[in-house]
């Protein structure tokens, strides 16, 4: 019940650690593994959250807004535009 399009700034987080750690400068294979790992993670993550959020809407009485669709339709532009 509290799964709110707010969560998914956490998985805008993860995403932009796994984009920095493959950006350093002193970057060695194992912290680019790292950085796919934390990616990985984060895939799932927005699976995980986007189903969470498609549940609650289709089984309770949660008014969607306007804000809700942006920050929604946001998480996945970004997310579409760094794959």
């Amino acid at each position: 019940q509290k799964i709110r399009p707010g969560w998914f700034a956490l998985t805008m987080g993860l995403g932009g650690v796994s984009l920095s750690l493959g950006k350093f400068p002193w970057a060695t294979a194992t912290i680019s593994k790292i950085g796919l790992g934390v990616w990985l993670m984060d895939v799932l993550l927005v699976g995980i959250m986007t189903l969470a959020f498609l549940t609650r809407l289709l089984r309770s009485t949660y008014s969607l807004s306007v804000s809700d669709l942006i920050q929604l339709s946001c998480v996945w532009i970004s997310f579409v535009g760094v794959a």
